[in-house]
């Protein structure tokens, strides 16, 4: 078995060498659309051997979830975490385009430590520190601010029917400090019956680091659990 991890916004693929799972982790290069990245990135796992589950993380999540629905068959089962399916109303879509937009400016022009600062101090992590420093010399602004206008929630489908309907075994977590991602975390539905959503107690919105040692038992509990499948 073999779980392939997906990062999120900021993020980089050694971001999951502090967790104890049988993970190969991708890098993330800015594609025209999150459609033309999932497939070219489900084309890279054909061929490969063994049980394959995709693991994505916010912005990763996001692109996971597009793999997952091009090519079900490829996966055995999905691990989802702070992740936006798209459920959104028109005036939450525009509103999330400007915020997004807005970002990108800020990406392009300020100054990256109090840029970083402002980023980490959004609601949607909750007022937990950060896990990682991040440094600019590890990122290029150019596709960061892609990301931002290109892969916002703002211009991306409503796949929660899709989801619905994937046949693999899913594990959808989100933080309870996250109010947003887990209200929507409890309102979806699966089609398979070993599928579950876990909110984990005093956490925002970087589960899998923030409460790493409880991250790996679940995630190590729900796929002993589909072994079989």
């Amino acid at each position: 078995m073999k779980i392939y991890a997906l990062h999120g916004f900021l993020g980089r693929s050694d971001d999951w060498a502090q967790i104890d799972l049988p993970i190969q982790a991708a890098t993330i290069k800015p594609q025209d659309t999150m459609w033309k990245w999932s497939a070219a990135f489900n084309k890279s796992v054909e061929g490969t051997k063994g049980k394959r589950i995709l693991m994505g993380y916010s912005l990763g999540g996001r692109l996971a979830l597009h793999a997952l629905i091009q090519h079900p068959q490829l996966w055995d089962g999905a691990i989802l975490i702070s992740t936006n399916p798209g459920q959104q109303t028109e005036m939450e879509r525009q509103k999330r385009l400007k915020r997004d937009e807005e970002w990108a400016q800020r990406f392009e022009k300020e100054s990256w430590k109090p840029l970083i600062t402002a980023w980490d101090q959004q609601a949607v992590f909750g007022g937990i520190a950060p896990v990682f420093q991040r440094e600019e010399t590890h990122y290029s602004r150019r596709e960061l601010t892609h990301m931002l206008r290109e892969w916002s929630v703002g211009k991306q489908e409503d796949l929660t029917k899709e989801l619905s309907s994937l046949p693999m075994p899913i594990l959808w977590i989100a933080g309870n400090r996250d109010l947003a991602y887990s209200s929507l975390a409890k309102s979806l539905a699966f089609q398979h019956n070993k599928s579950q959503t876990w909110v984990v107690s005093d956490c925002g919105h970087r589960v899998a680091w923030e409460k790493k040692d409880l991250f790996q038992t679940k995630v190590k509990e729900f796929l002993d659990d589909n072994n079989d499948n």
